[in-house]
């Protein structure tokens, strides 16, 4: 499985950590929807994902420092998450490939 798209389907709860086990997942789209609680450090092995996309919902809490292992992202979206806080991984920062991120409507203010 290379793509998994529930984004626009009114999905509650968190979302879920065993999402982490799709090794191959390449794409990633679960926004607009009503998903609350923490993004999941699970994520930290999706090594191979080049798009995320949770904006949209009603996450809290920090992107988890071990998200730096996703070293193929080249596009993030986390905007209108509004109790997002926080940075970004370090590592991100000097990926040219990292071109496209939103966090507009967030608290994320930058790398770290």
């Amino acid at each position: 499985l290379e793509q998994m798209d529930f984004s626009y389907n009114q999905l509650s709860g968190t979302i879920p950590a065993s999402l982490g086990s799709l090794h191959n997942l390449k794409w990633l789209h679960l926004g607009v929807n009503n998903f609350s609680g923490t993004l999941a450090d699970s994520f930290k092995a999706l090594t191979a994902l080049e798009t995320l996309g949770v904006e949209v919902n009603s996450l809290v809490g920090t992107v988890p420092a071990s998200w730096a292992s996703m070293k193929q992202l080249k596009s993030a979206w986390l905007n209108v998450n509004p109790a997002l806080r926080g940075c970004l991984p370090k590592a991100w920062s000097g990926k040219v490939s990292l071109g496209k991120y939103g966090l507009a409507a967030t608290q994320i203010t930058g790398f770290c």
